[in-house]
């Protein structure tokens, strides 16, 4: 099993868009149409490296995503650390 990374809240985070982040019909908050990375926020932490982040998206404002999973690589739909 992978190493779970230790996050903390306020944590600046990568989120990597996940198909259809960008619909307004698919989603509460779309994010900008065209971006797979954003730079969020941690807002909360749940076990095993699940995290609720706020996206920054200067179009949008900050707009939440909830129980984001962690992946080590950039993986649509999840967060990573900014160093890699």
């Amino acid at each position: 099993m992978a190493e779970q990374p230790e996050v903390s809240l306020g944590d600046i985070v990568l989120y990597h868009a996940a198909e259809g982040d960008d619909v307004p019909e698919l989603v509460r908050y779309p994010l900008a149409a065209g971006q797979e990375t954003f730079a969020a926020i941690v807002a909360r932490v749940h076990g095993g490296a699940t995290v609720d982040v706020m996206v920054v998206d200067p179009s949008r404002g900050p707009l939440p995503r909830w129980k984001v999973p962690y992946a080590p690589v950039p993986r649509p739909g999840h967060w990573s650390r900014r160093d890699g």
